[in-house]
């Protein structure tokens, strides 16, 4: 898995921009216009990330994300908030993504057909979104990455920022590599009568191509943890990669996407 973290803009009647930011420091522009919908959104959120560091090829696994929000409260107190979804990925690079803590929902990709399912099981229906990608870069296979490098030259002219090596370690199974950024406020800038300083460190895996931990402190909303756990490098079912029988397709709104790699 290559994790994405995006950043999505949607405007009044139908225009959706996101930017993609791989866990290498890789990143990717896309352009969504039309009737384009969350999930659409989102669809393209994943085709961005297949876009900026390639399909992950002959790295099949599963595992759970869990994703912890720890935010203390000016008497105190604290609001904890915990999240869970189970993840698969195949020999070719299709993942599907499954959550039941509101909805029961499944999201599988496709980085081969360039197609994503979004699956409510509740409801059982899906909609379909077909991105289709120009350029060479469009289902290449990803290669390794040194995330500090990496992240240390996507960040070189950004002096606010302090990007250190934590090196590596053995984590849940699989070798990864660290990188910290600390990202310095100085006073006043958001009306702060002290310095600010936000901490996040990312432990990224060559082995899966994936993100296995990434933590992040930050004095204005807390402690936020993504962790990878319970990986197991074994092939999964194929069945797991197809839209489930007895589920009805909706028909989607039309749209249109492209893609541009940032160099």
């Amino acid at each position: 898995m290559t994790k994405t973290i995006l950043a999505i803009t949607i405007a009044a009647c139908c225009s959706v921009t996101l930017v993609a930011q791989q866990a290498a420091g890789v990143s990717a522009q896309i352009q969504v216009t039309g009737n384009g919908n969350g999930d659409q959104a989102y669809a393209a959120g994943f085709m961005a990330g297949w876009m900026a560091a390639g399909r992950v090829v002959g790295k099949p696994y599963s595992a759970t994300e869990v994703t912890r929000s720890v935010q203390t409260l000016a008497s105190g107190g604290h609001i904890n908030k915990t999240t869970t979804q189970l993840f698969w990925q195949d020999a070719e690079g299709r993942t599907r993504m499954e959550t039941t803590d509101d909805r029961h929902r499944v999201m599988i990709a496709d980085p081969i057909a360039q197609l994503h399912y979004n699956i409510d099981m509740d409801a059982m229906t899906a909609r379909k979104t077909v991105v289709r990608m120009a350029g060479d870069s469009a289902g290449k296979p990803a290669g390794d990455v040194s995330l500090f490098a990496s992240t240390r030259e996507a960040m070189k002219d950004r002096p606010h920022l302090l990007v250190e090596d934590p090196g590596t370690q053995f984590m849940n199974g699989v070798s990864v590599q660290g990188v910290r950024v600390t990202t310095t406020i100085p006073v006043g800038s958001i009306g702060n009568d002290q310095e600010l300083k936000s901490v996040t460190e990312r432990w990224y895996s060559n082995d899966i191509h994936a993100l296995v931990k990434t933590v992040t402190s930050d004095p204005r909303s807390g402690t936020y943890t993504y962790e990878l756990t319970n990986i197991v490098r074994v092939a999964p079912d194929p069945a797991l990669f197809q839209v489930p029988a007895g589920v009805t397709m909706v028909r989607p709104q039309p749209f249109s996407i492209s893609v541009k790699k940032n160099q």
